[in-house]
């Protein structure tokens, strides 16, 4: 994939968003509380929710 603009930046987003989801659903329970207590406590997944 080669970021050069022609991929539109909400979609560039969301595929990041789907690959974080992908890694932290890996993670065991202390570890994915650790990753989620350091994001800003109104962004605990990616996408706000």
């Amino acid at each position: 994939m080669y970021f050069d603009g022609s991929i539109p930046t909400g979609e560039v987003e969301r595929l990041i968003d789907d690959s974080y989801l992908l890694v932290v659903a890996k993670l065991n329970k202390v570890q994915r509380q650790a990753v989620l207590a350091l994001l800003p406590e109104a962004n605990q997944t990616p996408s706000g929710g």
